[in-house]
């Protein structure tokens, strides 16, 4: 349909009129023009019309027909009341289909007739998907659906759970809570049915999952922290620590398969912050005291050189003295080979060696330089015989111990590094629980990417005081209030809600 243009009527009006005498009887009958449809949306439109007259007029009415019929056989009608001057007026309706052809024209009652306008014809818009945010987030938590032309009873679906709508604005914004899934099903397509049609984002939406569980309580004495940790099959180890001052000689071990805790004996000097690896310890700290060193007094560590294994009997075995004094390295075991990376000095600075050790010759080398302050504070994991370490910035290296190569290939997504863990389950690690934080993170080792997980339990001052993988779960041992607070064991499966 054309568009009919209401200026030329007007002007050919006006024409007529100043071909009267002013002396004859003006005619001031009134006409209606349709002028423009002016905005359209979804459901939402708006249109302008003109009463053109030569004086002041009596309409009883006036408005806009709206009909999906260019007959107007069963219209909408916009009716915006009596008019007693010429001039535009606007009309609007917001319930309107998408996507639908309409016809549209103005009119007025005048004198009891009722008069029309031209008709223009206009569609209306589809409902469109543009983007939502976040891709992947917890329960309970909102994301943001952003459109065109969608409809204020529209409905949002993850997968076939129904969520609620916390916000809508401009035909354009949804605001919606993420609800509770199906069991099983943590990926899923996120829909929009807005006026009746079902729209599916091409990407899906990812919930934040992970479950934990608490499994047992810890036996060890109070105040237990600044300990050492390591797994040995499915033995869980936590021990050799000062509570209040004194040492502890034990290892406290739980047996994934028992649930049950024992205790293994450690014949050791005692020490803190050695470097752990599965199976064992080597170096530490066997105390600290003040020294003059250059002519300033500043804390030194006394360290210790000894090296030790968990054998086939499960008891601990000396592997000799290691020909450096380190302590609070980074370690990894792959194969008959054992690296020691970085780590710090007696006088507490940061030592820039990396040695091997082969457990079948028995021979220790200094084999490469790391490109960093690297030490066992910081969250450090290996996958398929490499290295992986974040730096005090929080950078992530990746090291091949065999091509002595270090590659620096992220960083880490969470507020703090410090004291968090790391550990690998397949091609993911799990890196977080940093000091103060309950924060956890799952790094995809192959595409290098980061994905947000469920939150441990708890309060932010609870503190690490080992972290294990052992088949598909994460054990935890977790202390409360700083470690003033008793420890539990938590497990976790990355991989349910």
């Amino acid at each position: 349909m054309t568009k009919f243009r209401f200026k030329t009527g007007i002007l050919t009006l006006l024409v007529l009129l100043s071909f009267n005498s002013c002396d004859d009887p003006i005619d001031t009958q009134a006409l209606v023009f349709t002028e423009d449809v002016i905005f359209i949306s979804g459901e939402i439109m708006r249109v302008t019309g003109r009463v053109v007259a030569s004086g002041e007029i009596s309409v009883s009415d006036h408005g806009f027909q709206i009909d999906v019929s260019e007959s107007f056989s069963s219209p909408i009608i916009i009716s915006l009341g009596e008019r007693s001057i010429p001039g535009r007026f606007i009309g609007a309706y917001e319930d309107l289909s998408t996507g639908t052809d309409y016809f549209v024209r103005s009119y007025m009652v005048d004198n009891g007739e009722t008069k029309v306008g031209e008709t223009i014809q206009f569609t209306t818009l589809n409902s469109e998907l543009s983007s939502f945010t976040p891709n992947i987030q917890r329960v309970g938590e909102s994301i943001t659906i952003l459109g065109r032309s969608l409809t204020r009873e529209a409905r949002v679906l993850f997968g076939d759970v129904e969520a609620e709508i916390l916000q809508f604005k401009f035909e354009s914004v949804l605001r919606v809570r993420v609800p509770n899934p199906e069991p099983g099903k943590y990926v899923v397509d996120l829909k929009v049915i807005s006026d009746g049609k079902t729209l599916t984002f091409p990407e899906p939406f990812e919930y934040v999952i992970g479950k934990w569980t608490n499994i047992s309580g810890f036996p060890g004495p109070s105040g237990f922290s600044r300990n050492a940790f390591f797994s040995n099959g499915d033995k869980l180890y936590a021990g050799i620590t000062a509570p209040e001052g004194t040492p502890d000689q034990i290892f406290w071990t739980y047996d994934i398969s028992d649930q049950a805790w024992t205790q293994t004996n450690y014949s050791g000097t005692f020490v803190e912050n050695p470097g752990l690896f599965n199976g064992g310890i080597v170096g530490g700290e066997s105390s600290f005291f003040l020294a003059i060193v250059n002519g300033q007094t500043r804390g030194v560590y006394g360290l210790s050189r000894q090296f030790w294994q968990i054998n086939g009997s499960n008891e601990f075995e000396s592997l000799g003295n290691v020909p450096f004094e380190l302590h609070r390295t980074v370690t990894m075991r792959d194969g008959d080979d054992l690296y020691v990376v970085g780590g710090w000095d007696w006088l507490g600075e940061f030592s820039p060696l990396v040695w091997r050790y082969n457990f079948t010759s028995a021979e220790w080398t200094q084999h490469d330089l790391a490109p960093s302050n690297f030490f066992s504070l910081l969250p450090h994991f290996q996958h398929n015989g490499l290295l992986y370490v974040f730096d005090p910035d929080g950078a992530l290296f990746k090291y091949d111990p065999r091509l002595k190569s270090w590659e620096q290939v992220n960083q880490y997504p969470g507020d703090r590094v410090s004291l968090a863990m790391g550990v690998v389950l397949g091609d993911y690690a799990y890196v977080g629980l940093a000091s103060q934080q309950r924060q956890l993170f799952e790094y995809d080792i192959v595409n290098n990417s980061w994905k947000e997980k469920t939150a441990i339990t708890g309060v932010n001052s609870d503190i690490i005081l080992g972290y294990y993988s052992v088949g598909d779960r994460i054990y935890v041992l977790r202390s409360q209030n700083l470690g003033n607070g008793s420890p539990a064991l938590f497990e976790f499966d990355p991989f349910d809600l």
